[in-house]
């Protein structure tokens, strides 16, 4: 029989280890140069130190289908800094139980944050980027760059 001690620790263990997971940070970015490279957050970056937070974000899974965050944890950044170039990643929005995924086409460029946004409705979720003055940026994957004058937002499959 285990013991119920060694469950608890292995309960608390992979608890700790989901919620500690450091923005990703590419090969080559000096932090200390910030229009040196961009910063890639979501409308939901809320610390993952509480409940609301654990169970209602967007983390970053794959860039470039490598999947970011340490291996066989699930957990994965909720912030990215990249250099220049052209990227595509995958997105997870969670909301309690439920998944959203969604590939994000971008070509950043030097000193231009962005943002990730979503919105949840008929139980599916749209994504789509923007610089952080509001200007639409990027698309999904395999799609023509969305117009800002467009009201639709194309939505992933997923239930929020």
């Amino acid at each position: 029989m285990i013991h119920p001690k060694f469950i608890f620790l292995i309960g608390l263990i992979t608890l700790l280890q989901g919620c500690a997971v450091p923005p990703y940070i590419q090969d080559g970015v000096s932090l200390s140069a910030p229009d040196s490279f961009s910063r890639i957050t979501s409308d939901l970056n809320k610390s993952q130190d509480t409940i609301e937070g654990r169970n209602h974000i967007i983390t970053f899974d794959l860039l470039n289908g490598k999947t970011l965050g340490p291996p066989l944890s699930g957990a994965r950044p909720t912030e990215i800094y990249l250099l220049p170039g052209e990227y595509y990643f995958q997105v997870q929005f969670f909301h309690y139980g439920s998944i959203a995924r969604a590939c994000l086409e971008l070509k950043t460029e030097a000193g231009v944050n962005y943002i990730v946004r979503h919105e949840a409705r008929n139980y599916s979720v749209a994504f789509w980027m923007e610089t952080m003055d509001g200007r639409i940026a990027g698309n999904l994957c395999g799609l023509e760059p969305k117009s800002e004058e467009s009201e639709s937002v194309p939505h992933s499959n997923g239930t929020p």
